[in-house]
């Protein structure tokens, strides 16, 4: 992974063209009987949508209207996972397959309309 400053220097260069989007962090909660509630937390970061990659494609429940979502990394406090969904133009996305790039800078997931 990148050293803290390059993540940093990286998340302001491209922070101002990605757009503002709202991350939703969804974890349970188990009462004392053990029984789950969803609960969700967000976060407001950065992201950009793209065309699909060709892993994307041949990937499991892959459909024609999945698109590509950068998220930059950058004072983003919390990691992606697939439980998670995202505001992105407007509209509703889960994520699908996060994956962050070596250097730690921005996680790449399939999004699906939610």
């Amino acid at each position: 992974m990148l050293d803290g400053q390059l993540v940093a220097i990286f998340g302001r260069v491209f922070g101002s063209i990605y757009l503002p989007a709202t991350l939703h962090k969804r974890t349970m909660a188990y009462d004392g009987d053990g029984n789950p509630t969803a609960t969700a937390t967000d976060y407001l970061c950065k992201a950009q949508m793209d065309s699909v990659t060709e892993n994307m494609r041949s990937a499991a429940g892959y459909t024609e209207n999945d698109v590509s979502i950068y998220i930059l990394a950058h004072n983003l406090p919390v990691s992606v996972s697939s439980d998670d969904e995202i505001t992105l133009k407007g509209r509703r996305w889960s994520l699908q397959g996060p994956n962050q790039d070596p250097a730690g800078a921005y996680w790449l997931c399939r999004g699906q309309l939610a």
